[in-house]
């Protein structure tokens, strides 16, 4: 699948951004949340969309997989470790995996799936989807696409799911490290643990986490090249970081626009579900979060 390994080169305008942190420290004024849902865990597009056809599922996937939100992915996730280490595994735990476990684990379903191309599919695209959804017409196809595509990273979520169950590597640390093992960038600039709600964002954008530490990587980068360092916190550099992740995110992640964007939040997002304080400190990430996604919905076309 072409397009799902494909990480466009190039970055926005360093210097807009650095202009518009002079006053993103300071102010937190953030509305983003989570890309959440009232429908009990599960996607009504998709569940409409299954009413219309069936579904081939790959090999180790159920089809109330396919259905999942970020919060059905999350719940499941918490309550499978739960099960399995015999002691209840909260959200905001972090497990021994980073982010290049997560690249590397998504790579490797890929590489053995025969996925269609899916932004601008071809007619042996289209029929290739057919065969995965053969109850739809081709106009229906074309017409239900983005909703196709949620099922197709799903059912690669689920296959990611399924190999962090199945590693007993993968054990949730106790609780000590919860109350003061976070710092801000946790998982940002360290290359340390991810937590559930981190690994439930990345399960729903499969696609575009599977570049997730390239994506990281580069905003570090960034954040050094212009700001002198990026590990500092509470000051423009951690202003800096939290922006540009956000705009690297949502340009090199997977899909057109809204899918692109959606990425970045729910994952950026997610972190802040994790780290161990709450008020002024998270609300200047979110917002200096925000910005980095303003500049990208304003720059960002619908069809790349």
């Amino acid at each position: 699948m072409k397009n799902v390994l494909r990480v466009v080169a190039g970055i926005y305008t360093v210097a807009l951004l650095v202009a518009l942190l002079a006053t993103s420290c300071a102010f937190p004024d953030s509305t983003i949340e989570l890309n959440e849902s009232n429908n009990n865990g599960y996607d009504p597009a998709i569940n409409t969309l299954l009413t219309k056809t069936s579904v081939r599922l790959f090999d180790g996937v159920k089809k109330s997989d396919v259905t999942l939100t970020f919060e059905g992915q999350v719940e499941k996730l918490s309550a499978s470790l739960s099960q399995k280490y015999g002691r209840s595994v909260g959200a905001t735990e972090k497990l021994p995996i980073t982010s290049e476990d997560i690249s590397a684990l998504i790579e490797e379903q890929l590489t053995k799936l025969n996925i269609p191309e899916l932004i601008e599919p071809s007619s042996g695209d289209i029929a290739l989807i057919n065969k995965d959804f053969p109850d739809l017409s081709e106009e229906d196809t074309i017409a239900e696409l983005e909703t196709i595509q949620k099922v197709y990273q799903n059912q690669v979520g689920s296959l990611v799911f399924n190999a962090i169950i199945a590693n007993p590597d993968y054990q949730p640390e106790s609780s000590i490290s919860r109350a003061t093992g976070y710092n801000d960038g946790a998982f940002y600039y360290d290359d340390t643990q991810v937590t559930v709600y981190e690994i439930g964002a990345a399960l729903l954008h499969a696609f575009s986490a599977v570049t997730l530490s390239q994506q990281r990587e580069k905003a570090f980068q960034l954040t050094e090249k212009y700001m002198g360092a990026k590990d500092r916190t509470d000051d423009k550099s951690d202003a800096f970081r939290h922006a540009i992740l956000n705009i690297v995110m949502a340009k090199e992640g997977w899909g057109l626009k809204g899918e692109k964007m959606a990425w970045a939040r729910d994952f950026s997002t997610a972190h802040e579900k994790g780290v161990k304080y709450t008020g002024i400190p998270s609300e200047m990430d979110l917002h200096n979060n925000n910005v980095g996604l303003g500049i990208t919905t304003q720059n960002l076309p619908r069809n790349i």
